[in-house]
């Protein structure tokens, strides 16, 4: 049968570029065979990026720092790559660390297209990321991966299993004696990508300069991740949060080490997860969720007891499930009052009490100067502490559709 709709066609086409794709081949045999093909990826293709995702290996980031060097490639990090406050390791390689804003905006997908990448790390949580892959990407796709398969829609050409730096570090000695091509159009992609990003994060900073009555989620997020420490912990809730740490946090010096996990339904075991971390070291540990979140694992609190130092707990108040009105769920509700509770969820909890059952401190903070101060003064004491941080409900819904906006004009502009 013929297709005739515009729909059918389309899929048509993609379940035919699926057939001739192949299956994601995962030989798994010897390191040497896949990082040989991997290598000759690299040598032979100038417009490559490099995607690490979350879970990392500690001995893996500079490995990648310096694979993303030789090769010219940029190398897009999420925050809990552990590649984002590690920048001055690698001064002369390509870091993206604004490419989920990037990659929301059609016009700079089609202008930053790669022809191949390498992904290393757990599934990235970018959506925007997801897009890309989604829509049309025909290059070459290799997976890194020592155990799983983090590539939930089959979309790679190859899985290399391998740790990352074992994989990055066989593929380095590869290329150190070959010969790349096409420099020069290696440096223009880089460049391309580099001048995006800094053009992303000058949108951000404006919007994050606005003024405003009552404190935005943007500047709260800001706010919370200023004062951490040298050596600090970071554990990101999977909802918001993480996802707000990529885009309002741009890459530091600071070296932080930062936790994530997703749970069952990415909102549940949070507290219990990062106490458990916080139970393991004498360093400082800040964990950032949402108001839904903490009330899901209220239960972790008495875990918290076993921390040998400072364990705070950031929670971003926000009335509740703000991530739904970032999504398409959004349109069928808004302007509809009565059924926000419904997908809002919002809590109406009295954290304090809470904090008073556990003999936590207790703070509820609702302006920039109260978080920044907040969390110095948390992470410098040892115990738990509970930040109860107020901030305008529908800011990071309002952030997102003003930077989109703004960076699409700035794109066509620069055009």
């Amino acid at each position: 049968v013929t297709p005739s709709d515009a729909e059918s066609v389309a899929l048509r086409a993609r379940v035919d570029h699926l057939l001739a794709r192949g299956p994601t081949k995962a030989n798994g045999a010897t390191l040497q065979g896949d990082v040989t093909r991997l290598a000759q990826a690299c040598a032979e293709t100038p417009r490559g990026l490099i995607m690490v995702g979350p879970h990392l290996p500690a001995e893996a980031p500079l490995a990648l720092l310096r694979l993303a060097e030789i090769t010219g490639f940029p190398l897009l990090c999420e925050a809990t790559s552990q590649l984002r406050w590690l920048a001055n390791s690698a001064p002369k390689a390509c870091l993206i660390d604004g490419f989920d804003w990037l990659l929301r905006s059609q016009r700079l997908r089609e202008a930053l297209r790669p022809d191949l990448i390498l992904s290393f790390g757990g599934t990235p949580t970018s959506g925007a990321y997801e897009r890309l892959l989604n829509d049309g990407f025909n290059g070459r796709r290799f997976v890194v991966s020592a155990h799983g398969f983090p590539d939930p829609h089959g979309l790679a050409n190859e899985l290399v299993s391998s740790g990352s730096a074992d994989a990055a570090e066989a593929t380095l000695a590869w290329l150190e004696a070959a010969e790349l091509c096409d420099t020069s159009a290696r440096a223009a992609f880089a460049r391309a990508w580099s001048d995006a990003n800094d053009l992303a994060w000058r949108v951000m900073e404006r919007e994050i300069g606005r003024t405003t009555a009552v404190l935005s989620e943007p500047r709260a997020i800001r706010a919370v991740l200023e004062p951490l420490p040298e050596g600090c912990w970071l554990v990101l809730g999977n909802s918001l949060p993480i996802r707000e740490v990529d885009a309002y946090v741009a890459r530091g010096t600071r070296r932080v080490r930062v936790l994530s996990q997703r749970g069952a339904n990415g909102i549940d075991g949070l507290i219990s997860g990062a106490a458990g971390a916080a139970s393991t070291t004498d360093e400082p540990t800040l964990l950032l969720l949402g108001d839904v979140s903490f009330s899901h694992d209220l239960g972790g609190l008495a875990a918290a007891r076993a921390c040998r130092g400072a364990f705070v707990i950031v929670v971003i108040d926000n009335g509740g499930g703000r991530i739904f009105e970032q999504l398409p769920v959004f349109r069928q509700f808004e302007g509809r009052p009565d059924a926000e509770r419904f997908w809002l969820t919002p809590q109406g909890l009295e954290l304090a009490h809470a904090a008073q059952l556990f003999g936590y401190r207790y703070a509820r903070l609702s302006n920039v100067f109260e978080v920044t101060t907040g969390v110095r003064q948390a992470i410098a004491t040892h115990g738990v502490s509970i930040l109860h941080v107020i901030v305008e409900g529908s800011s990071a819904r309002e952030t997102e559709q003003r930077v989109r906006s703004e960076l699409e004009r700035a794109a066509e502009l620069e055009a």
